[in-house]
């Protein structure tokens, strides 16, 4: 009795480390970059280079839960080849809330980062109108900052077992504005490699499989 209980207090603890969202990010200095180096490959992509958005992406502003889809390609897009990720456009991003929404929902989503300062958004996951996952600040870890640059290529995974991300939500303070570009989504070609502690928990729940079977 006292084994079965160690065990299942033990399955409790797994799926902290195996549903999470991963955050990480690729230094642009090494720009320009093809597909296969933002390990984006078989995944839609959208270049902000015409009006027409890349199908299943949506882009607006709303409040802290509803989204308003008033992409206007002539007011909201920065044409600059300094800041583009890609051909010479980019996305503005100065309200306070921009969306970005999938449809349907994503296990990946990425997306070249300019023009930010050390002032960095919040980002908010969202399943349906239900926050998942939230974000506080998380460019800090990466740094590269400054105005008129390429920051840095930003990338959120859903681990498995973890509801898909349908929309992003960026908290931005319209006095430090950024543009993003390059908005990559859907499933790559080659999967991202899971983080250490999911390797981990992953050995530890096929140890206990294996000890439970053996005994």
């Amino acid at each position: 009795m006292r084994k079965n209980t160690i065990v299942f207090a033990v399955f409790l603890m797994l799926p902290l480390s195996l549903y999470a969202y991963n955050i990480s990010a690729i230094s642009a200095a090494g720009f320009p970059f093809s597909n296969s180096d933002l390990n984006i490959d078989g995944m839609e992509i959208e270049d902000f280079e015409d009006a027409t958005l890349a199908n299943g992406l949506n882009v607006g502003t709303g409040d802290t839960v509803n989204l308003t889809t008033n992409f206007n390609f002539n007011t909201d897009i920065v044409n600059s080849s300094a800041l583009a990720w890609d051909g010479t456009n980019s996305l503005g991003v100065t309200s306070s809330f921009t969306w970005l929404e999938f449809t349907p929902g994503t296990r990946s989503v990425a997306f070249g980062v300019s023009d930010a300062e050390s002032t960095t958004p919040d980002i908010v996951l969202f399943n349906g109108s239900t926050a998942v996952s939230v974000f506080n600040n998380p460019f800090s870890s990466f740094g590269g900052f400054g105005n008129g640059v390429r920051n840095f290529y930003f990338r959120i995974d859903a681990q498995e077992g973890e509801a898909d991300i349908e929309r992003l939500r960026l908290d931005i303070s319209i006095n430090f504005p950024m543009t993003i570009d390059r908005v990559a989504f859907g499933v790559a070609t080659t999967p991202p490699i899971p983080e250490p502690s999911s390797f981990f928990a992953l050995l530890l729940s096929g140890l206990i499989l294996f000890k439970i079977r053996k005994n």
